[in-house]
């Protein structure tokens, strides 16, 4: 009998692996209950995020991706019926921070670090993201730039916010959060769709200046971290934006931008970062933040937080969600060396929820997006809940599709409401 083999994690540039708080899947990966805070603590330390794809998260979490939560909360800001959470609520920081079709975010390590770097503190994050937005979308008196002449679908994503504005949105959601926390900074990470935009700078600046006059903050006090966009040589197809982004400081002087050297880039497209790169990305805007804003020297800096690696072939492990996007997707050079009889693993959850009847994990190739030979659908019975493993046993036919285009995990049907 040949020998399981597992898929490699992507290649991960850190420093530093941390278990999962020794939590077994089931327990990190739960169903996520509010939190009630008693009143206000100074203490708790909440930061607005802001921006379009890359901040509503374009890569699944992986099971890793759901520990080291401990102090560290994100503010509903939409109900997620694949969740059940509601709006208005604090929850453990469980992805997606915003829209339930997101995925994992800066915002994610970025609050494990600062937990890490400040012990005694909670840490809070406020997300509002709209993929393939402009800045204008955020503009405070005026967002129709950002939606006329749009797609339907970007006015779809924009509508999920209230009357589609972003921007007040994230305004009541944070003068609601006042009542538990202050303030303590925003992050942005947008630019791709006002990619060389000379004016984008100033756009932003009326963003920003307008959060601080609506939330009665201190501008001294309450700094604008901006995250670089996908670099060249990750195949970034904005990164010409990157030098404008550096420019924000000249016009905001408690601006300051997190590097996005070393993040890695999805191979799919040429804008979004793969989870390892989402990782990165994370602790670069904490790195930045806690050096530049709190006067931290480099080595009081946390080391950064790695992702286990699997043994290879193993596909993924994570959560189960009824038509979750984004799809869990492999690059085909990836199973360069898997070989026929040789077998694929896949680990997931399912969560103590309300399902469709016969949920199913559907396989198919991530380019030309047909089934995958020999790969028939996962059935499980909507009764099971729990950790599953299931084995995909790798055919000639099958071999040679993973190895030209890739796998990609599609989880088709309905949340039972």
């Amino acid at each position: 009998m040949k020998t399981i083999k597992t898929l490699a994690a992507a290649t991960l540039l850190m420093t530093m692996s941390l278990p999962a708080s020794g939590a077994e899947p089931t327990d990190y990966m739960a169903d996520p209950q509010p939190v009630e805070f008693d009143g206000f603590n100074e203490d708790f330390y909440i930061y607005l995020c802001l921006g379009q794809s890359n901040f509503e998260g374009a890569n699944k979490p992986e099971a890793f991706d759901y520990g080291n939560t401990d102090n560290f909360y994100m503010y509903a800001t939409l109900d997620n019926s694949y969740d059940g959470r509601r709006r208005g609520n604090w929850y453990p920081a469980i992805p997606p921070f915003c829209v339930k079709t997101g995925g994992m975010s800066p915002a994610d390590y970025f609050g494990r670090t600062l937990v890490r770097a400040l012990p005694g503190k909670k840490i809070g994050v406020i997300n509002v993201a709209v993929g393939g937005s402009t800045i204008e979308l955020f503009d405070p008196t005026d967002n129709s730039a950002g939606l006329d002449g749009k797609e339907d679908w970007l006015k779809s994503a924009a509508a999920r916010y209230d009357d589609s504005k972003p921007y007040q949105h994230l305004v009541t959601c944070a003068r609601d959060a006042q009542r538990h926390g202050v303030i303590k900074g925003i992050l942005l990470h947008q630019g791709e769709a006002n990619a060389g935009d000379k004016e984008w700078p100033a756009k932003v600046k009326k963003v920003y200046d307008a959060l601080i006059a609506d939330l009665g903050l201190d501008a001294s006090e309450t700094p604008l971290i901006a995250g670089e966009l996908l670099r060249a040589d990750m195949n970034g197809s904005c990164a010409h934006h990157n030098e404008i982004i550096a420019t924000l400081p000249q016009l905001i002087p408690t601006a300051h931008v997190a590097s996005s050297e070393g993040c890695v880039g999805s191979p799919y497209d040429h804008v979004h970062f793969f989870p390892a790169g989402y990782r990165k990305l994370g602790y670069s805007f904490a790195r930045t933040y806690l050096t530049e804003c709190l006067g931290f020297s480099p080595s009081e800096v946390p080391d950064e937080i790695v992702a286990p690696e699997r043994e290879k072939y193993h596909v993924w492990d994570g959560k189960y969600y009824s038509d979750y996007y984004p799809p869990l997707r492999v690059p085909g050079d990836r199973f360069g060396d898997l070989g026929v009889g040789d077998r694929l693993r896949i680990t997931y959850v399912v969560p103590e929820r309300p399902l469709a009847e016969h949920p199913s994990l559907v396989f198919k190739t991530s380019v030309t997006v047909t089934e995958l030979p020999d790969a028939p659908a996962i059935t499980f019975s909507n009764a099971v809940k729990g950790t599953f493993t299931h084995d995909l046993n790798v055919t000639p036919a099958m071999l040679e599709c993973l190895q030209k285009t890739g796998l990609e995990i599609n989880q088709p049907g309905a949340i039972v409401t």
